[in-house]
């Protein structure tokens, strides 16, 4: 196509589609950038195809000490050493693009071991094996723990796939106006004493306000069924009911209950819930967090520690539950 027409045609688009913005890219010197390749029209009339790079890219990618899970980064591997597969159209252009990614990779400290392996193609067997997954879920990512969880699930025809914790959009992100505490739902909270060091942790799924003003209504009646109401009776203490804090946030009673169960210490007043023993470092390092974050007001806390282990938990639950149904048929 002549110049000219190709500028009259640039020139009818805009007037046809105002609120499109048209952009046109010219051929440079036997040159064309079409998306992510570059063409490169040789003397004999052929094209050569590379992948391209631009002038502004600072060779800067998913770095190896970030914490992310492990698939991200081996997937980060896979997509640009396949995109130099398919892009370039010469074996020396590929080699080329192959060393130059060995490079960024490395300087983004990733080991060379780690490359290769990431590169090697899955086997028949495991393609089989993922194809045949009964379930997919998806769990926070653990650090020396995820990968783990990963092969123990794969066993039993579950894949895995992980989602990082800690993001800019969890740290900085506010699209809404801080809503009022006591207005929020699904929360597991602690009521602690002004006159020693005990507290009371409960769970509700209606609205915080609702839930406060029944502990409210026990104490004036000294209600014998409330554990409140007997500490301030026996005591002669008295709880903080205008500055609650909320612990945790759970969907389900079930998970509130658990939760619940998970802050429930030696100083609270709740009845003694046993927890399985192995939640116990998870439990004491997730707790001296949630005290370092107790002066912040009106900021609700989660406890993913708390979190990942009702998760992992109702995992080996659904995994038992699905090998006993498989006992039953056999």
């Amino acid at each position: 196509m002549k110049q000219a027409a190709l500028q009259r045609t640039h020139e009818l688009l805009k007037i046809k589609f105002e609120g499109i913005k048209f952009t046109i890219e010219m051929e440079r010197n036997n040159r064309l950038r079409f998306l992510d390749v570059f063409v490169n029209k040789m003397m004999d009339g052929t094209l050569e195809t590379c992948v391209y790079r631009d002038e502004t890219h600072t060779d800067q990618i998913l770095n190896y000490n970030n914490n992310h899970p492990m698939n991200h980064k081996k997937s980060c591997v896979q997509t640009l050493f396949k995109r130099a597969e398919t892009h370039c159209s010469t074996t020396e252009l590929r080699k080329k693009k192959e060393n130059y990614l060995f490079r960024v990779f490395q300087n983004n400290g990733y080991p060379r071991n780690f490359i290769k392996r990431s590169l090697k193609k899955k086997t028949t067997q495991q393609q089989q094996q993922r194809e045949q997954a009964t379930r997919r879920v998806v769990l926070p990512d653990i650090q020396n723990i995820s990968e783990l969880t990963t092969r123990l699930l794969f066993q039993k025809g579950i894949v895995v796939a992980h989602k990082p914790n800690a993001t800019l959009r969890k740290l900085i992100s506010r699209p809404k106006d801080n809503q009022d505490k006591t207005k929020r739902n699904n929360v597991v909270y602690q009521i602690n004493c002004n006159n020693c060091n005990k507290f009371y942790v409960g769970q509700t799924g209606r609205k915080l306000c609702t839930r406060i003003m029944q502990h409210n209504a026990a104490v004036r009646r000294h209600d014998p069924l409330s554990l409140i109401s007997i500490h301030e009776d026996q005591e002669g203490h008295k709880f903080n009911m205008e500055n609650v804090n909320i612990s945790a946030y759970g969907d389900t009673k079930h998970g509130r209950e658990f939760l619940e169960a998970w802050y429930s210490t030696a100083d609270s007043i709740n009845r003694c819930i046993e927890l399985d023993p192995m939640y116990a470092p998870l439990r004491a390092k997730d707790q001296l967090l949630h005290r370092n974050t107790q002066g912040e007001p009106n900021i609700g806390f989660t406890s993913q520690g708390a979190r990942n282990c009702w998760e992992s938990d109702q995992q080996r639950s659904q995994a038992g539950t699905q090998r006993g149904q498989q006992q039953r048929s056999t």
